[in-house]
């Protein structure tokens, strides 16, 4: 007599029923801990390209120019050089935010991160009046770009500077907080025809600024003169001033005793619109530019300059006269 099981199934038959599904317990469990385990390495992997390496740097030097200076030099190495400072620039301004290892340059070009000029939109009015590139011929933004590919990129190694934004409203922040001309004016050495000692620039400096600082001067080799041109101020990782050496006062690189010159700014004068122009760039018509061999467009007729003054958080439109200096000059954005 065969003996069945429940609804006519043997037990034999029964069993073999069971075992598929502790196979399909399995096979699932399995693949649920596949699942875990994969997330987990996701997640560190993002991480890993998310983070940015450690830096390999002590800390920053934060170099502001004199932009009269700055120009006498440029030109001073080839004769062909021009500058355009435009009448909102009237103090020094920043050259750059630079990582360094102490006791060496650099380091430079250290992450991958190419330059996107759209993260500046907002602060582009501040950085044209404290940043901005004075060398006649180059793109606007070409001192921008070369910035950050090489210095912004080491100083994006920190958490605090995250992008182009980061990094360069850094250094508008610091323009403002140690802007050079209002301490040495308090010690008498301001804009002009006159020369100062490197003593009177020192003390001034030593005044108020309680880290040792770096100054450049630069000889123009055409005349023989020395003019100040840069002012360097260093701070650690946390943003606070720190020594840039172990001297005990400010150092200067070049800077003679006696004989300094620190030259007014003199702007270039921007070209006036005629009143058909000044519609076309209100309405944002592009300007057809008219061009004469061997001359700048509209630089030849002057009659007045455009003052443009610029409050730190001001968004300038480019339809503005500021932007269509640019294109009248022929000066490539």
């Amino acid at each position: 007599m065969r003996i069945t099981g429940r609804r006519g199934v043997s037990p034999g038959i029964s069993n073999s029923v069971r075992r598929p599904s502790l196979v399909m317990v399995s096979l699932v469990s399995a693949w649920h801990t596949f699942i875990f385990l994969h997330a987990i390495i996701c997640f560190w992997g993002v991480q890993a390209e998310v983070e940015p390496p450690p830096s390999n740097w002590d800390y920053l030097i934060f170099t502001q120019e004199w932009p009269q200076s700055a120009c006498i030099a440029y030109k001073g190495e080839n004769s062909q050089r021009a500058c355009e400072i435009f009448s909102n620039v009237t103090s020094w301004t920043v050259h750059g935010v630079w990582p360094t290892k102490a006791g060496t340059k650099g380091p430079h070009n250290c992450q991958k991160l190419p330059f996107d000029l759209e993260k500046l939109r907002q602060i582009e009015p501040s950085l044209l009046m404290r940043w901005p590139n004075i060398y006649a011929g180059k793109s606007v933004y070409s001192l921008w770009k070369h910035e950050w590919l090489k210095h912004g990129t080491c100083a994006a190694e920190l958490p605090s500077i995250g992008d182009e934004h980061d990094y360069f409203a850094l250094g508008l922040h610091w323009s403002a907080t140690y802007q050079p001309l209002s301490v040495l004016e308090t010690a008498g050495v301001r804009p002009g025809a006159d020369r100062f000692q490197w003593a009177q620039i020192r003390d001034a400096l030593t005044a108020h600024f309680s880290t040792k600082m770096i100054v450049d001067c630069e000889l123009d080799r055409e005349t023989k003169l020395w003019y100040l041109t840069q002012i360097k101020l260093c701070l650690d990782k946390s943003f606070v001033p720190t020594d840039c050496h172990n001297k005990s006062e400010p150092i200067s690189t070049g800077c003679p005793a006696e004989g300094i010159l620190y030259p007014p700014i003199i702007p270039t004068p921007v070209p006036v619109l005629k009143p058909e122009q000044a519609e076309k760039q209100e309405s944002g018509t592009e300007q057809e530019q008219e061009t004469v061999p061997g001359k700048t467009p509209a630089k030849e007729e002057l009659v007045e300059i455009f003052t443009i003054e610029l409050s730190k958080n001001e968004v300038v439109p480019r339809t503005s006269r500021w932007y269509s200096w640019y294109r009248m000059s022929g000066r490539p954005y």
